[in-house]
């Protein structure tokens, strides 16, 4: 590109980039602000099941809202600046060729790139959505558990994650993760199996031993927490849940995995002895002052 025109194009691209620069902090700090305001009526609050998952959501939406809206006015306003450009150059110094060749070249980079992120994004919520709808169907089932003397928190805040359900009753306390998988198309109804041998789980065409190392190994943080703040020994069962899957079962094993129409079972001492009331309350109250007051760490 001759000197001259380069000339004439750079304060054209200085000014657009400006623009759009501006014009995305402003919407960015406007919808990180309102994300951001609090009323002194939702501190300290109780997760609802998916409460995290929820939050990525809204998230996602933001960004998506910015995305499209960046978007829509991107090309009138690399119309705009081009019309007011041309208004302000003389004709010799702004030859029209070479200027809608670099305008067009540099709204396909950009329509192309915000495209190809809203695509990612949208993919991205689909997921979120997929696995906050598990959530809420765990969850409410948990929650029925309540009649039965049970104390249901979601979204417990560990150490840098977070474990989706605990629950403290009679028959003891759990550390549950839901885990959402959706099931091929070409499954009829009453072959969405799995078959769980203690530590693989084996879907219609893969193997996973993840869901079940993780719930593990967060019952294990749970029960040396609990310890220590209770100040007696306390255990911890792990279960997984595969809402909408038949889970076939090899035995019993330390880490449970059931659907969610199972979730009643968990109501039932599995031989172990069952926590009196006294026990059930002090175990309860430090996992809820935990929860009120870490609300939002590693969730």
């Amino acid at each position: 590109m001759p000197a001259d025109v380069l000339s004439s194009v750079l304060p054209f691209v200085v000014w657009f980039a400006g623009t759009v620069a501006v014009g995305y902090l402003v919407v960015y700090w406007f919808k990180h602000r309102v994300a951001t305001e609090k009323t002194p009526l939702v501190r300290f609050l109780l997760h609802g099941p998916g409460e995290p998952l929820r939050r990525r959501l809204v998230a996602i939406d933001a960004k998506l809202d910015l995305y499209l809206l960046l978007l829509l006015f991107s090309p009138p306003l690399l119309a705009a600046l081009l019309l007011a450009r041309q208004a302000t150059c003389a004709p010799s110094r702004f030859p029209f060729s070479w200027l809608i060749f670099f305008i067009l070249a540099l709204a396909v980079l950009l329509v192309a790139a915000l495209f190809i992120s809203m695509l990612r994004l949208l993919a991205e919520r689909r997921r979120q959505a997929f696995a906050l709808d598990c959530h809420q169907a765990v969850g409410q089932e948990l929650n029925l558990l309540m009649r039965s003397g049970y104390g249901v928190f979601h979204g417990f805040p560990a150490e840098g994650y977070c474990i989706d359900h605990v629950l403290v009753g009679p028959a003891g306390v759990y550390a549950v993760a839901t885990e959402g998988r959706s099931r091929p198309r070409q499954l009829q109804s009453g072959e969405e199996r799995v078959f769980y041998d203690g530590k693989i789980l084996s879907f219609p065409g893969w193997q996973e031993t993840g869901p079940v190392a993780r719930v593990g190994q967060q019952a294990d943080w749970l029960a040396d927490w609990l310890t220590r703040v209770v100040g007696e020994p306390v255990s911890v069962k792990g279960v997984v849940f595969l809402p909408g899957w038949i889970v076939e079962a090899s035995g019993r094993h330390a880490v449970s995995v059931i659907n969610e129409q199972s979730a009643s079972l968990l109501a039932n001492p599995r031989g172990e002895q069952a926590l009196d009331a006294e026990s059930v309350q002090r175990i309860a109250y430090q996992i809820e002052q935990r929860c009120r007051n870490m609300t939002g760490d590693g969730c």
